[in-house]
């Protein structure tokens, strides 16, 4: 708080907000935690899931707004990305379907699909911005609305994917990810962490991939009218309250 206030950015009160909710939100969760692992219900165990894939859906498709059904777009691929990936874990065994193996992994899987939503959602809407004008005159020159899009949805998905690849580069060079670190800290060999945080890694890879390529192909078509033109009135960026710019 003290250098955003030195740096003159205006976040103090943000992060103040921020850190009070962190931790009431934490120990809360924490508590509820608690009595769904002591419970060991399936049923209770896909219903946090499902609350917990909504809430995802719901705070990255922000990003997308005047976008029709974006909520359900995002939702749908981000819950996309969950199944394939928690379904491959529990289909090769690497954990069993137990509230404290199964809500874990899938708050590491839903956050970083999040994440990648909400940067695929920006970089679709960017794109189709500064690309408008080779858009138009693919579509002139008969080209459909996908094969006009096709440098947006490409860059689209590079800058979603990116981030999760270059961290696989560094990883155990330059940064010790989260579940390593939590299993050494706990006492566990490092060897065997290290199993662990390889398993974490290419889990995060496969749902980035999975929900960005999703939403990238779904939500393109929203910007389009029945008759195959551009939408006039979501191709603006917001400036300033109250100001947009073509």
């Amino acid at each position: 708080m003290l250098i955003t206030s030195w740096q003159g950015l205006g976040m103090e009160k943000d992060i103040f907000i921020s850190a009070i909710r962190a931790f009431f939100q934490l120990f809360f969760t924490g508590y509820v935690l608690q009595f769904i692992f002591g419970a060991n219900n399936p049923y209770l165990t896909i219903g946090i899931l499902v609350i917990m894939t909504l809430i995802a859906g719901k705070d990255a498709s922000k990003r997308g707004q005047g976008l029709p059904k974006v909520f359900f777009i995002v939702t749908a691929s981000i819950a996309l990305g969950e199944i394939i990936t928690l379904g491959i874990l529990l289909i090769i065994k690497v954990i069993t379907f137990v509230p404290n193996e199964a809500i874990p992994l899938s708050g590491m899987i839903l956050g970083n699909s999040m994440v990648a939503a909400s940067v695929a959602l920006d970089r679709l809407k960017g794109s189709m911005v500064q690309r408008k004008a080779e858009i138009e005159a693919l579509l002139a020159l008969g080209a459909s609305p996908r094969q006009a899009v096709t440098n947006v949805l490409k860059e689209t998905l590079r800058t979603a994917i990116i981030p999760t690849v270059d961290r696989l580069k560094t990883m155990g060079i330059v940064s010790l990810p989260g579940m390593m670190s939590g299993l050494i800290l706990a006492g566990q060999d490092p060897t065997q962490a290290v199993k662990y945080q390889i398993v974490v890694m290419f889990m995060l890879t496969l749902t980035v991939t999975v929900t960005t390529v999703a939403i990238a192909l779904l939500a393109y078509q929203g910007y389009f009218t029945k008759y195959q033109g551009l939408r006039e009135d979501l191709l603006v960026i917001n400036t300033k309250k109250g100001h947009k710019v073509d």
